[in-house]
């Protein structure tokens, strides 16, 4: 099985994608980059014929750090499955691939190293997988 490492920083870097929805603390920057998948982008992106399930392990490589959620949307958003790992440092993400388009898969972050707010932030990181 394929592992997709994603990486989280405070601070914006190279190669690095701003995050969006940050909730409760919308002034709070976050950045993140995944690198792996199965397209000559090293993004995170991957593409499978259709009739093709692909299944996949998105890790967080970064401590302080846990995965909340994965969310689907997209023309093929029916095909998205995940099972997160109990320790929330990994989720496997299944595409089974039955109907043809985009399915963009969305893991939901939480950052456990902020304890100085009464909840802690979360916030949204979206490669996509597409069946062709």
């Amino acid at each position: 099985m394929t592992t997709v490492t994603l990486e989280i920083s405070r601070t914006a870097q190279t190669g690095y994608t701003e995050a969006t929805n940050v909730k409760p603390n919308s002034e709070r920057k976050y950045y993140y980059k995944y690198t792996g998948g199965n397209t000559s982008a090293n993004n995170g992106d991957f593409t499978t014929p259709t009739g093709t399930p692909i299944s996949f392990t998105v890790s967080l490589a970064t401590s302080g750090y846990l995965i909340d959620k994965v969310k689907f949307s997209g023309s093929s958003n029916n095909d998205g499955s995940d099972v997160i790992a109990t320790d929330k440092l990994s989720a496997v993400i299944t595409d089974n691939a039955q109907h043809k388009g985009e399915l963009k898969y969305t893991v939901e972050v939480e950052d456990t190293g902020d304890p100085g707010h009464p909840k802690n932030n979360t916030f949204d990181c979206d490669p996509k997988i597409v069946n062709t």
